[in-house]
């Protein structure tokens, strides 16, 4: 059976069940997309002529059927004498300016009626490609995405709920509920965070001077002091690597706050901290900061050092300058 064999065959279920709903105009529509595929369907015929005359009694029905066979019974006598008797083709269907893909949607109709909606879809949407302007295919569509999309979501498919919503909306964009529904599977984006500039330390052995800078912008400048000359603080680029509250130096025996750790010197750790202080608890070149005083690292004055210490993290640069 070919398309349009079914497509016939499924509208003359649909007027059937709407004559006997009682839903007469319903039967007329689809009986005349009927007439127009074939119009010589002896069914739809009957149907339409009880459709017409409900009240007309069988045996007059039996007469003119008796009455047609016999006139085509003449014509077919008739046929030897002249030829043959030429019935006129009928041109091929086609429908009217203006009602492009109306075919497609009553079969859609027919279709919901039965209760078959893949089916009744695919012919609204074969409606929809040949006529996107067709009187109430826009509403009856997007209806059908909609209640598709609900399904998928109340099944947890949210992608696939999601693009039910979709299509819903774009054929009907002003319907808050598919808007609404889609709105709430759609992420908000989490804003991408505002980075934080940069932090770097400097140390200007001319100037014994160090100063903190976050970015462009300077946050600390403090007076330091380097190495001696018989022990220099070496120029170059480091970072952090360690911070210890009060690291201690075996070699000198001094107590060395706030110690930021930046270059090693073979086994020993150059850093950056506060006056050292003594076995005796004296504190060493206290009065000397801005002379380069120390065994090659850089010393601040102890309330510096402690600012230095809680601002400064594990990696932070650190750039010496002669």
């Amino acid at each position: 059976m070919d398309s349009q064999q079914e497509r016939v065959k499924a509208l003359l279920n649909a007027a059937a069940k709407a004559q006997k709903e009682n839903n007469l105009k319903l039967a007329e529509r689809y009986l005349g997309i009927v007439l127009r595929l074939d119009p010589h369907n002896r069914e739809a015929l009957k149907l339409k002529e009880k459709l017409e005359r409900p009240g007309r009694f069988p045996l007059l029905d039996l007469i003119l059927f008796t009455a047609g066979l016999a006139l085509l019974a003449f014509l077919w006598l008739l046929a030897p004498k002249t030829g043959g008797f030429d019935f006129p083709k009928e041109p091929a269907f086609s429908e009217p300016p203006g009602a492009k893909g109306s075919l497609a949607y009553g079969m859609a109709m027919a279709a919901l009626a039965e209760g078959d909606l893949p089916k009744a879809l695919a012919l609204l949407e074969e409606a929809a490609k040949e006529n996107p302007e067709l009187p109430g295919l826009s509403d009856k569509l997007s209806s059908i995405y909609y209640r598709l999309g609900q399904e998928a979501l109340a099944q947890d498919r949210k992608e696939e709920a999601s693009s039910w919503f979709q299509k819903a909306l774009a054929f009907s964009p002003n319907w808050k509920e598919p808007a609404l529904a889609l709105a709430k599977l759609t992420p908000t984006p989490t804003p991408t965070p505002t980075p934080l500039p940069r932090k770097r330390i400097e140390v200007i052995i001319s100037q014994q001077r160090l100063y903190a800078w976050e970015g462009d912008s300077l946050v600390y400048k403090f007076v330091c002091s380097t190495g001696a000359p018989g022990s220099p603080t070496k120029p170059g680029s480091y970072s952090v690597i360690s911070k210890i509250p009060v690291a201690y130096s075996y070699k000198w025996g001094l107590k060395m706050p706030y110690w930021l750790g930046i270059y090693r010197v073979g086994d020993v750790e150059n850093g950056i901290h506060a006056l050292p202080i003594l076995p005796n608890g004296q504190t060493l070149w206290a009065g000397y900061l801005g002379t380069p005083v120390s065994f090659g690292c850089i010393i601040l004055g102890t309330q510096e050092a402690r600012l230095l210490y809680d601002w400064a993290e594990i990696g932070t640069p650190v750039e010496i300058k002669p």
